[in-house]
């Protein structure tokens, strides 16, 4: 996959050579970029038959290396994979996303609290990162394994946040030289220039360490709520039971379950909490739409109490407003790649069977045609019903299954930092205001925001009293 920074590249690139697909081919592979939504939705919508293979960096996938070629997202389609995805759906599609919504508000409201704790303190996004992880994992954890995160430096979010990092970095292309000359996996790590292998080693050490250690305490959980009589109704436990039911062995059951929660959680976690940092980057730099957004809060709620799901309806801006914010920056801007698994033609161009294929939705959604004046932040746009939402969640028959777990996560945490605090610019020592710049972090799949200054302070004393009392 190549970095998240090379969305802009790929979308010049087009605007150069006047096509809306272009091709790089080297040591190999072949890479199609499809840089415009016709061109996304004719081959990985409509021919999503043959264009919904997987392509995985041999960093990822080999067992002699990251070995993660188990995980979801990355697998190609067979028989596995196919049942993982049905196990997912089965358990957060549209309808059962009633039953997470106790746990996200309640982690949305904790989530206030330790901004409110914190806040007098905080000049840099990178602390405010780290809380967004804190509660974004945290719905993940509880729903997912039914553990219960209380900590920063819980030993298991930790393993977490560092599982998705490295993930992240292996999953570039051009980052490691395995990935086009893949025979170098078998090379010892003590032969001279292959320091690398040792650090892929305790990656994958350190992989392993966190999807057994979360698994098993939920595993035991399930064995010791059984004895008690009692249950619980975590994804892990109702994988774990229907596993058995369906006359799984142990060893075939903890591969399942593992892999699927280590999908959920590591998968979802990283990119939930990027999204966070860049809405707080886009109210810094677009205050009019905080404080529209704000006003919206103001006249459907009132003073007196925090919003809730129930208020969505009656909250269409802010519903705007975070199609905006992912327009604006999608957290993965290339998507998950796929692959092409037959010959085929598209506009005169041959497309090799194998191709490594990458939707470009940073370029998608600068698309004039699809976003007039995309280059500004305008959340009224999406007032015309015929302005299609941002695909952040990809196509065809890879559409991230999470996606409604996401967009209600994504409201109640937005809703209550908006409906309560104020994100300002950071002041210096003049007194002067220093406007963030909006970069991304490089070397890696995910789009992340580089550290910024900024001020985040309660509404006022009465925003205060609602979240001391929130919980």
């Amino acid at each position: 996959m190549p970095q998240t920074t090379e969305g802009p590249e790929f979308a010049n690139l087009s605007k150069t050579l006047k096509s809306n697909i272009v091709s790089l081919s080297g040591l190999g592979t072949t890479i199609v970029v499809l840089n415009s939504a016709d061109a996304n939705n004719d081959l990985l919508e409509k021919r999503a038959k043959i264009y919904s293979g997987s392509f995985c960096t041999p960093m990822v996938s080999s067992p002699h290396l990251m070995d993660l070629g188990d995980f979801v997202p990355l697998m190609d389609s067979n028989d596995s994979w196919r049942k993982q995805r049905r196990a997912i759906s089965a358990q957060i599609n549209r309808k059962s996303m009633y039953n997470f919504r106790q746990p996200q508000n309640q982690q949305a409201r904790r989530l206030l609290q330790h901004l409110l704790d914190v806040c007098c303190d905080l000049e840099s996004s990178d602390d405010l990162e780290q809380e967004f992880y804190r509660a974004v994992s945290a719905v993940f954890f509880d729903t997912v394994y039914g553990y219960e995160l209380k900590a920063l430096d819980d030993p298991f979010h930790i393993d977490n946040m560092t599982l998705h990092n490295n993930l992240a970095k292996s999953l570039v292309l051009s980052k490691f030289l395995v990935n086009f000359f893949p025979w170098l996996q078998y090379i010892p790590e003590w032969i001279p220039g292959a320091g690398w292998k040792k650090k892929v080693r305790e990656w994958r050490e350190q992989k392993n360490r966190t999807m057994d250690g979360i698994y098993n305490w939920a595993k035991q959980r399930v064995a010791d709520l059984k004895i008690e009589g009692s249950d619980d109704y975590s994804i892990i436990s109702s994988t774990i039971k229907d596993a058995q039911k369906a006359g799984w062995d142990e060893t075939e059951t903890d591969t399942f379950a593992k892999n699927l929660g280590t999908t959920l959680l590591v998968g979802g976690s990283g990119l939930s909490a990027a999204s966070f940092s860049w809405l707080i980057l886009s109210m810094a730099l677009f205050p009019e739409a905080q404080a529209k957004a704000q006003r919206e809060i103001d006249e459907v709620v009132g003073p007196d109490r925090l919003p809730t799901f129930e208020d969505q309806p009656r909250l269409p801006y802010i519903r705007r407003l975070l199609l905006e914010v992912l327009r604006w920056q999608a957290p993965a801007p290339l998507g998950i790649p796929h692959k092409c698994t037959e010959d085929d033609e598209y506009q005169g161009y041959r497309i090799p069977k194998g191709a490594i294929m990458i939707g470009n939705v940073w370029a998608i959604n600068q698309d004039g045609d699809q976003y007039k004046d995309p280059d500004t932040f305008n959340p009224d746009r999406f007032l015309d019903p015929s302005v299609p939402p941002p695909p952040i969640f990809g196509s065809g028959l890879r559409i991230c299954p999470g996606r409604y777990f996401f967009q209600d996560l994504f409201f109640i945490q937005a809703v209550l930092i908006l409906a309560t605090f104020k994100v300002g610019r950071y002041k210096d020592e003049r007194g002067q205001e220093i406007e963030p710049v909006r970069r991304v972090i490089v070397g890696s799949a995910a789009a992340r925001p580089a550290t910024f200054k900024l001020k985040i302070s309660p509404r006022s004393r009465q925003h205060v009293e609602l979240i001391q009392t929130a919980l």
